[in-house]
């Protein structure tokens, strides 16, 4: 099984930039100029399941099934966790260590 990890930083409020992310419609592959197609099978607030049509590198046609669960942002959890790096940074400076220790 692959696992995909995407990461970006974008400038915009948390739920507006989740709600866009996790926006999975069959017309997506269009918007890259892809010439693969997705049907939707099941989307709720947890979970997408969809299947994609592509071509492969080998010429040949071929099928993937995508699940994919959906994890709102929390954003208390993010302020605690930074809370905790600066707790971190600020012992370290004070013990005169020089490295970070997050």
């Amino acid at each position: 099984m692959d696992v995909i990890r995407v990461s970006k930083t974008i400038d915009a409020p948390l739920r507006y930039v989740y709600d866009w992310c996790t926006d999975f419609r069959e017309d997506d592959p269009q918007i890259t100029g892809s010439k693969s197609q997705r049907k939707v099978l099941e989307k709720t607030k947890k979970r997408v399941i969809c299947v994609q049509i592509y071509q492969g590198a080998d010429g040949n046609q071929k099928v993937a099934l995508n699940i994919v669960s959906l994890k709102p942002p929390i954003r208390g959890i993010l302020i605690t966790l930074e809370r905790r790096m600066m707790r971190r940074r600020l012992s370290s400076q004070e013990s005169g260590q020089e490295q970070d220790q997050t």
